[in-house]
């Protein structure tokens, strides 16, 4: 591909942006490790020491390492698949590797990860952030299925919306089923899926489960 920078040519920039972003102080408050990211002859050392970020210039536990091509397509403003983060790289592009101590990788796989995201906002500007999705909940169908709960029947509250394929879609602890309302409102997604959410037992929407006998569950 047609050469791109890096920020290996600007390691003190590079290192000074993850010693002031927020994200990173909080990653590694309690962490106390010193990696490396190496592109053939270029190499830069990094240290956490509680969440205080420098060039490091100890031995490293452990280094990311990949060919300059690799690199040079992972730290492009768009990414493409297998290059938009390093376990994908080190899955499916030839060269890249973990060197040292696997354990300690995995360990502090945030803070390293975040590290190489700030590679790339130092040389194009942090990614714009997505818009807020439109919905329309004019097409969102809601009723109640009974279900056996721990022995007894319950009501569910139920929505879909679409026809195809069924999609379940169950949403996090302490929301309930209007999580799922941007992928229902979706319209290529839903020209090919029937979308369904439920709100699970105890969810935070008090009408969203309830015993038979009308009293919230």
């Amino acid at each position: 591909m047609t050469a791109t920078r890096t920020p290996f040519s600007d390691a003190p920039a590079w290192v000074h942006r993850c010693a002031t972003d927020p994200e990173l102080q909080v990653a590694g408050r309690d962490a106390a490790v010193t990696f490396a990211v190496r592109s053939d002859g270029a190499r830069v050392v990094v240290t956490c020491d509680r969440g205080r970020f420098a060039l490091g210039s100890g031995t490293p536990e452990f280094e990311l390492a990949a060919t300059p091509d690799a690199w040079a397509r992972f730290f492009a403003p768009d990414p493409q698949p297998c290059h938009h983060h390093f376990l994908a790289m080190r899955m499916r592009v030839p060269g890249t590797l973990v060197e040292g101590d696997e354990r300690a990788y995995a360990q502090h796989a945030r803070i390293v990860h975040r590290v190489l995201a700030l590679g790339r906002e130092l040389l194009h500007g942090p990614p714009a952030p997505d818009p807020d999705p439109e919905i329309d909940r004019s097409r969102i169908s809601e009723r109640y299925v009974t279900a056996e709960v721990e022995g007894s029947p319950v009501d569910l509250h139920v929505a879909t919306a679409g026809t195809g394929t069924p999609l379940l879609v169950l949403h996090t602890a302490g929301a309930d089923s209007r999580q799922a309302h941007a992928l229902m409102s979706d319209a290529a997604l839903t020209a090919r899926h029937e979308v369904i959410a439920f709100d699970l037992p105890a969810t935070a929407r008090p009408a969203g489960c309830r015993a038979r006998s009308g009293r919230g569950r």
